[in-house]
């Protein structure tokens, strides 16, 4: 069964709400950074699956939104930590507004505070800015880069192949609800493999390195097995 979705690109009308906690070192929150964040790119949007789908991780990285070098105590402060592809993160780094350029408006969005659709709108394969913040994200974090745009021209091509592959499913089903003796069962088939690999190209599907659990999951207790561990396991 295939149902009608919408598989358009946008930036949330809503900021994004942690469900994660993770504990310890920054690098342990990845898996807790790529569920959190559906496996895309906080900045561009960009899925792990698009950018590098052979790759663990899908190429991507954990990025400081506000940057290492001037707030050294929330390193591994989970809330400071966003999921990032490579490109975004690399233009990033260590860039900061000065207070000037913050009392100007121009800033970085955390889409976790703040939801992005009030600062930046795709249009085609560009990114337009909504705001004095969303000019400067797409200027420092070049989202309108040759880079981005082959992305973006690349996902419109596959949302296409999704549509019309969606709206021939649909037509089928429909001839087959009204002639019974019509045997379509094989074309379906096709056309719904189709659209669930066009869905995780699209990054509406988990990636092949999608992990099973992340840092918050409980780490299951091993069963005492000696005499010894089962007179412990009692006293604790």
């Amino acid at each position: 069964m295939v149902e009608v979705v919408d598989i358009a690109i946008r930036y949330s009308a809503t900021s994004l709400q942690r469900k994660h906690s993770p504990r310890g070192r920054y690098s342990a929150a990845r898996n807790c950074l790529r569920l959190e964040f559906t496996f895309s790119c906080a900045y561009c949007l960009s899925a792990e699956s698009l950018v590098a789908p052979a790759e663990r991780f899908g190429g991507f990285e954990i990025d400081h939104f506000v940057p290492q070098k001037l707030r050294k105590d929330l390193v591994h402060a989970y809330t400071n930590l966003i999921w990032s592809c490579a490109e975004c993160n690399g233009v990033k780094r260590q860039t900061w507004p000065t207070d000037g350029e913050v009392a100007a408006g121009f800033r970085f969005v955390d889409p976790t505070v703040e939801p992005l659709a009030a600062h930046l709108a795709i249009v085609g394969c560009l990114v337009q800015p909504l705001t004095t913040a969303g000019k400067y994200m797409v200027e420092v974090l070049t989202l309108n880069s040759l880079v981005q745009q082959h992305r973006r021209s690349m996902r419109e091509r596959k949302i296409v192949a999704f549509e019309t592959a969606q709206a021939r499913f649909m037509l089928l089903k429909e001839q087959v609800v009204a002639d019974s003796t019509l045997r379509l069962d094989a074309e379906l088939a096709d056309l719904a493999t189709l659209l669930r690999d066009v869905e995780r190209e699209l990054g509406r599907q988990p990636p092949w390195d999608a992990p099973a659990a992340c840092a918050c999951a409980p780490t299951a207790r091993r069963r005492p097995r000696t005499r010894r561990e089962r007179r412990r396991a009692r006293r604790s």
